[in-house]
């Protein structure tokens, strides 16, 4: 049967939870093999279409969100374990703490988060092999390479018709949206037909998590640092069995509210825990009376996590020349008017810093005037001064003048 992430294009989740020492691990890796294999197996013998696969790798370590695939410093995970702890070895992983967003187009993404082209099987088992070989281990009371943090490794397929192809058959496409019980793989080719065979990209994603255990200080023994990771993964686990929860009531058609923004892991299965997505998940028991309890709790998870319901949904990606170039467009014009607004705003500015000189150079303009008649009025004020005793001497020469006359 052709795998369903590539023929359907949908995500697709594969969980593996359970106690510790359960082979959860071993299961993920086995699983991921086959379905790689299944995945590449299905794009040979296609050849009407083009494919992309990409493949990321992610550990959520202390509820810090860290790229399995970049290397960096030593995280020292062998240190400061007490009790049975002592570890594998340092790590050489990445220690960046990654954010997690959330995108109205792109949904909740992993900020930063490297994703790595692969053109065959041997290179994506390469990809695996070293994020293995990143991922936080330690050695605790119940396990020599005890998990210490949830990894999640996802495989996303693009697919797009060949230029020139024939239009693809739909039978296997047909099988794949019955499947998923609502024909979603049958439904957007009809929706393709009905925009005029508009060109589209397909994307498929398969995320790949591998739980870690929940753990008990009785039986790790743990201490230290191994304790706080134990306490972290725990209530991590905590986190999920309530959305489960939760998903579970909304399932059978009740309201409640699922808060998933109270673990990294909740917020980055958000798309694939609510609905818009086929999963499927794994619970590992072991057999011995020594994990009665963990057992049973796994056994619960299990029960709740068969209540909820998926349905999965075709992400189509339009690549129509006509959109793009549109859109283009639409944004050359777009920053036309941006540049246009720029110049306008520059030209008032310019104005307005004119304005303001021309009224400074009237107002200073304006007080030197007021000088210049507070000037005048008091040259005036002494001329006429100085007039009215020139006035008055004058008088007393020509008195002067007349006494002299009458005496000769």
């Amino acid at each position: 049967r052709k795998p369903f992430v590539v023929v359907a294009a949908a995500a697709a989740s594969v969980a593996a939870a359970g106690g510790k020492n359960t082979k959860k691990s071993q299961s993920v890796d086995g699983i991921t093999h086959m379905a790689a294999r299944d995945i590449f197996a299905c794009i040979a013998k296609d050849t009407e279409h083009a494919y992309a696969v990409r493949v990321s790798f992610l550990e959520i370590y202390n509820e810090d969100v860290r790229d399995l695939l970049v290397a960096g410093d030593h995280r020292g995970n062998s240190g400061g374990g007490g009790g049975s702890g002592g570890g594998s070895g340092p790590n050489r992983g990445s220690t960046t703490t990654l954010a997690v967003r959330e995108d109205p187009k792109r949904g909740v993404f992993v900020e930063n988060l490297t994703s790595h082209r692969v053109y065959n099987l041997d290179t994506l088992l390469h990809y695996l092999n070293i994020g293995e070989r990143h991922k936080s281990v330690a050695a605790t009371g119940m396990n020599d390479r005890s998990s210490r943090s949830h990894t999640i490794f996802r495989i996303t397929v693009e697919r797009k018709k060949k230029i020139g192809a024939a239009a693809a058959k739909p039978s296997g496409v047909g099988v794949a949206g019955k499947e998923n019980g609502g024909g979603t793989a049958s439904k957007a080719a009809s929706a393709r037909k009905a925009d005029g065979g508009a060109p589209v990209k397909l994307v498929a994603t398969l995320n790949l998590v591998d739980l870690a255990g929940s753990e008990s200080v009785r039986h790790t023994g743990a201490t230290g640092s191994r304790q706080k990771e134990g306490g972290k993964i725990n209530q991590s686990l905590l986190t999920l069995s309530r959305v489960i929860m939760g998903l579970g009531k909304a399932g059978k058609g009740g309201k409640t509210f699922v808060n998933y923004r109270d673990s990294k892991l909740t917020r980055i299965l958000q798309s694939s825990l609510s609905g818009n997505a086929r999963m499927a998940v794994i619970c590992c028991a072991t057999l011995s009376d020594a994990y009665t309890e963990e057992t049973k709790s796994t056994l619960q998870f299990a029960s709740r996590a068969k209540l909820v319901k998926t349905r999965a949904a075709v992400n189509e990606v339009n690549e129509d020349p006509s959109v793009i170039t549109k859109l283009q467009r639409e944004a050359a014009e777009a920053h036309a008017r941006y540049e246009k607004l720029c110049r306008d705003y520059e030209k008032l500015k310019s104005m307005k810093i004119i304005n303001n000189a021309a009224t400074n150079n009237v107002n200073r303009d304006s007080s030197e005037i007021k000088k210049l008649q507070r000037e005048v009025a008091h040259t005036n004020s002494k001329y006429e001064e100085l007039r009215r005793d020139f006035e008055t001497l004058k008088s007393a020469v020509n008195e002067v003048n007349g006494d002299s006359s009458m005496g000769e």
